[in-house]
């Protein structure tokens, strides 16, 4: 049997540091360098413009590292929670990791509105949404056993 105290207090810690690194990778998005490129023949724009992430200044690669480490360990403390307590959101925790990843280290192509942090924090969301549904659920299999 769980103590739901525990849990939730385990829970709440998660959660804390969730904002963390939501409000962390907001400014990491917001401030991230982009460039943007088109070709040009004679002198004229030809085809679509292209956007790349440009290299971050030290400050930015400082709380670009930072965040990856507070994130992998948020979602490795995290995951045994979920895959115990509410196992049929699993794969929909699970999958948001490999995006969430690609966003905080900038992977991919860059796109005119690349440092508009919405979708970080969508997905991100998803899985706090998951986390904190943990000791409800948690309580209510403990009154239906």
């Amino acid at each position: 049997m769980v103590e739901i105290e525990s849990l939730q207090k385990e829970v709440d810690d998660l959660e804390k540091l969730a904002s963390d690194i939501e409000n962390r990778g907001r400014k990491l998005i917001t401030n991230a360098p982009i460039s943007s490129t088109q070709k040009t023949e004679r002198g004229r724009s030809v085809g679509p413009r292209s956007y790349h992430w440009k290299d971050l200044p030290k400050d930015l690669e400082d709380l670009q590292r930072d965040l990856t480490r507070d994130y992998q360990r948020w979602y490795s403390s995290a995951y045994p929670l979920i895959h115990n307590f509410i196992p049929e959101k699993e794969l929909e925790f699970k999958g948001k990791y490999e995006g969430i990843m690609g966003i905080i280290q900038l992977k991919g192509y860059a796109t005119s509105s690349s440092n508009n942090p919405i979708y970080f924090i969508k997905e991100f969301e998803i899985q706090r949404s998951i986390l904190l549904s943990m000791p409800s659920a948690a309580r209510m299999k403990e009154l239906i056993k």
